[in-house]
């Protein structure tokens, strides 16, 4: 019997490594009374006769046969086929083209505990080895979910956004016939392995959809859809469209100074309103800002409005708070309302402090401390007694001295 058919010899034959792998694998398999050696001999004939019916250059016949006959010297101990144990060859690296399936190393993975091979103790990992296990058997959909989330938001820091999506689409459509000693085994799992890759794209999407602006990310996923089956297609384009909606509603543009009504009168402010009003909105804003935006001072880099829109929008926030609060206290005509206006803009410091609103404090501080109200010298006099004990504790609560220690300590207590 044949182990190649004559429509896959050819193919084969271009990675003796992989000849050598797969006739071991058969040999395994036959009975007990096939002699080994003699199976093995006709199979090389075989292989033989295909070279040189196929091959019209002799050189470059003579070359693949050595390959060959090299690879069956490598992976295929005679003594052992006599006595009837054939041991698998050792499993080989992965082909450049195919990343994958490399065997685990202390250079490639490493878990921090022995025997617990998950991602909350992992110590370090290529980039390959991380996609390898993710979509791999051994992790659950939940699992691939949590640890994908983690890789997405750190991904900036360790690959460049093409190179991570060339990956996945690799590892979706798996290796080459000619190019990996794994294609068999990839076979096996391919279903699985695609939907786990799946799963890790939609995540990304789900969560950094902006990423896919980038132009040669675009095109890539473009190609990927365009060559995949069309249901995965039209599920990805839909869930990256509705994923971009989803963001544009979450990422308010700045801020228009409408957005904050002046109150008429800060003198007869309504304290607590107020600070409920603005902790709600705050709150609102710092749950929309996503971790990778902190990483390497995003916000403070070209393209901050589009890789950190939301820290942005919240220093918006910010600085119009301080504003309002400032015109508040200076748009009272007379010294006596202007110095209850102060008193007010202390006490909605002080209920923030009871809402554990810390940028609330930090904008009634920066307020008052600023020079347009801190210069009112003659209506900071009329403020007296305990409420200017309140601002002075404010103060030492947002201090950065000894690196915010008093604001440090504070939140311990929350």
């Amino acid at each position: 019997s044949a182990l190649l058919s004559p429509s896959m010899s050819k193919t084969f034959f271009e990675s003796p490594e992989f000849i050598a792998r797969s006739i071991t694998q058969q040999l395994e398999k036959l009975p007990p009374e096939i002699d080994r050696i003699q199976f093995l001999n006709d199979i090389v004939q075989q292989l033989k006769q295909h070279d040189s019916k196929n091959s019209s250059d002799e050189n470059h016949s003579i070359e693949q046969k050595g390959k060959v006959e090299e690879s069956y010297s490598n992976h295929i101990l005679l003594s052992n086929l006599r006595a009837q144990t054939i041991p698998l060859p050792p499993k080989l690296f992965a082909s450049d083209d195919y990343p994958f399936n490399v065997p685990d190393t202390a250079l490639n993975i490493h878990f921090s505990e022995d025997n617990k091979e998950n991602f909350h103790t992992l110590s370090h990992a290529t980039l390959e080895k991380i996609i390898e296990k993710l979509t791999g058997p051994n992790y659950t959909d939940d699992e691939v979910v949590e640890a994908s989330s983690w890789l997405i938001h750190c991904l900036r820091m360790v690959s460049s956004l093409h190179r991570f999506l060339e990956l996945l689409i690799l590892r979706f459509h798996g290796p080459s016939m000619s190019s990996c000693p794994d294609m068999l085994h990839f076979a096996d799992e391919s279903s699985q392995i695609q939907t786990k890759t799946l799963l890790v794209l939609k995540r990304w999407i789900e969560l950094r959809p902006y990423d896919f602006d980038d132009k040669e990310v675009c095109n890539s996923l473009t190609s990927f859809l365009n060559d995949t089956d069309p249901d995965i297609a039209s599920m990805i384009q839909n869930h990256l469209s509705r994923s971009r909606l989803k963001s544009e509603g979450f990422q308010v543009s700045m801020i228009s100074d409408s957005s904050v009504q002046i109150p008429t009168r800060f003198s007869k402010l309504d304290v607590d309103m107020m600070a409920q009003q603005l902790t709600l909105l705050e709150f609102d804003m710092m749950c929309k800002i996503k971790a990778d935006e902190l990483i390497n001072q995003a916000w403070n880099k070209n393209g901050k409005e589009k890789f950190a829109s939301n820290v942005v929008n919240s220093i918006e926030m910010f600085n119009k708070i301080v504003k309002i609060l400032s015109v508040g206290i200076l748009s009272e005509e007379t010294m006596i309302d202007r110095s209850q206006a102060i008193i007010n803009v202390i006490n909605l410091g002080v209920k923030f402090r009871s809402l554990r609103n810390y940028n609330g404090i930090l904008e009634v501080v920066s307020c008052l401390l600023s020079t347009p109200i801190d210069r009112l010298k003659l209506t900071w006099e009329l403020v007296k007694g305990p409420v200017l004990d309140s601002f002075n504790e404010l103060v030492e609560l947002m201090t950065p001295k000894s690196n915010s220690k008093a604001y440090r300590q504070e939140l311990k207590t929350v």
